[in-house]
């Protein structure tokens, strides 16, 4: 496997020689192109085992570390590793044939990762040295992340339009992962038959959405590469490098993995728009869902445009339905759940299905998106978690803490993730609603001995704010009323004390146990 130091999006999967066969300090392009001649098996990885030669080309050249002078520009360290592998092959052949160089579609294309250290840390000299490992590259196409539906209609890979602030698709797909939703989705298909619900209300170019359908439908993400692929590069991901070499799979079976992998997408995507057989057998039940309910809302026109090509580029129109405005407009049918009691057919309405929920998005947070309304944005976003998404659960990625604190809710847990130089924070929020929290916070009042105290607890936990105003106004008032006397006022400090630690105990159990839903969150038994 690659070394752990390697970013997913840069090394997918390869086969590698390790530097291990040289045992000499590597660093200049002489000691890098001596490595190279004398260590890689010529004749296993460039053989066909017909007597002919494959292809060749170094496709990526990975620095970490410090790196010597000398081979810190890839064009001319990429340019020695070539040199060496063609010379290394005339030299072992006796009619001098070099192997050809194909840059757009080699039979063989390597991967040099350089991992670079000084000898001397404190020495100002340029004394670095570097491991180097040479890798296969498994498949054609560039990196993995890219799934191939951003590609405009028509135009060739690569080529798309992109939204500034759109997420790695890669990166999409684990956060999904980290919510748990291939979780509820395996127990919407196999366990209990109840419908999945996914909400984004800030979609952007749709990435989120799309891979939480790539992940229900059972659609493998290189499956995707070849459906959306052009024409003229189809054949590179029908037929990736693997299946070319001498101790590579068979085109035999490399095409009934293809046939493998297809009939499940199909089958998932089946299922996907099926009726919910679990609504037929309750009577309440006003409106027919799917088994995979899957809905997203963007504001602005470009990016809902990018979203619109990317879900049919996908294929997937008929599972993700878009929608253009506010979020604050975006209505799921959760608006009557302000009266006081709800009714059955409301409940029927309602998109976000309690317990088998999760709301997640990547809100604009201001760093590669000039918004000048950002915080009118968050605003919005708080609004319409309260109003349509109660009993649900929540994941906001976040790069700026004063725009996270606009949604004024406690968090669950949050999740740290590095990528593209910013430190982001995946954040789950249960949310509950309003008329049960207030009810919880009453009941643990009463319990807890008086009114003083359930003030206090629904002063802390105001709307799910971090602000205690209303904690502090009493506890000011407490301690300075003039008609009480001394003893009086020391008492009520005690009291006050020892009800802030029974608080504080109970506000934890208040917020469900990391990794587990209850049964009045959007967790769920699924999860």
């Amino acid at each position: 496997p690659p070394p752990s130091s390697f970013d997913d999006d840069d090394v997918n999967t390869f086969d590698d020689f390790d530097s291990a066969y040289y045992h000499e300090p590597i660093q200049s392009k002489q000691d890098l192109y001596n490595f190279i001649k004398n260590s890689v098996p010529f004749k296993e990885i460039l053989g066909d085992g017909k007597g002919n030669l494959l292809t060749l080309s170094i496709d990526k050249i990975i620095m970490n570390g410090y790196t010597p002078k000398e081979l810190r520009h890839s064009h001319y360290t990429s340019l020695t590793v070539k040199n060496a592998i063609v010379d290394g092959v005339r030299d072992l052949r006796d009619d001098g044939i070099r192997p050809d160089v194909d840059i757009k579609d080699a039979d063989v294309p390597f991967v040099v990762v350089l991992k670079g250290y000084k000898k001397d840390v404190y020495s100002d000299k340029d004394d670095g040295v570097v491991d180097v490992s040479l890798y296969r590259c498994l498949h054609a196409g560039g990196s993995l992340h890219r799934r191939g539906y951003r590609r405009s209609q028509g135009g060739e890979d690569g080529d798309a339009v992109i939204h500034k602030a759109a997420l790695k698709e890669s990166l999409a797909a684990a956060l999904l992962y980290e919510t748990g939703w291939h979780k509820l989705i395996h127990a919407a298909r196999y366990d209990d038959y109840q419908p999945a619900v996914f909400v984004d209300p800030m979609t952007g170019s749709a990435t989120m959405p799309i891979e939480a359908a790539l992940i229900a439908c059972d659609i493998a993400p290189g499956l995707m590469r070849i459906r959306c692929s052009s024409s003229s590069s189809r054949g590179d991901q029908e037929v990736p490098p693997i299946v070319r070499w001498k101790d590579g799979p068979t085109m035999q079976e490399w095409k009934t993995l293809l046939q493998d992998a297809a009939k499940r997408a199909k089958a998932g995507i089946l299922w996907a728009s099926s009726i919910n057989q679990s609504d037929d057998e309750d009577e309440s039940t006003t409106v027919q869902r799917t088994n995979l309910i899957i809905v997203a809302n963007e504001r602005h026109p470009n990016a809902f445009s990018l979203a619109q090509s990317s879900v049919n580029m996908a294929g997937l129109g008929s599972i993700i339905k878009l929608s253009q405005g506010d979020c604050i407009d975006f209505d799921l049918g959760g608006g009557s759940q302000d009266d006081e009691e709800e009714t059955t057919t409301s409940l029927s309405q309602r998109v976000v299905i309690p317990g088998r929920t999760i709301v997640g998005t990547n809100p604009p947070w201001g760093k590669r998106l000039d918004d000048m309304d950002v915080e009118d944005s968050w605003a919005s976003l708080k609004t319409f978690l309260q109003r349509e998404c109660n009993d649900a659960e929540a994941w906001i990625l976040s790069g700026n803490k004063l725009l996270t604190r606009i949604l004024r809710m406690k968090k669950t847990r949050s999740f740290v993730v590095k990528t593209a130089g910013e430190d982001l924070r995946w954040i789950q929020y249960h949310i509950f609603p309003k008329k049960k929290r207030e009810d919880n916070e009453r009941e643990e009042g009463v319990v807890n001995g008086g009114r003083f105290e359930e003030k206090r607890i629904r002063g802390e936990r105001n709307d799910y704010s971090d602000d205690n105003t209303d904690f502090d106004s009493n506890k000011r008032r407490m301690r300075g009323g003039a008609n009480r006397s001394e003893p009086q006022q020391g008492q009520q400090k005690r009291r006050m004390r020892a009800g802030g630690n029974q608080v504080s105990k109970r506000k934890r159990q208040i917020v469900p146990e990391k990794g587990r839903g209850g049964s009045s969150s959007g967790g769920g038994p699924w999860y």
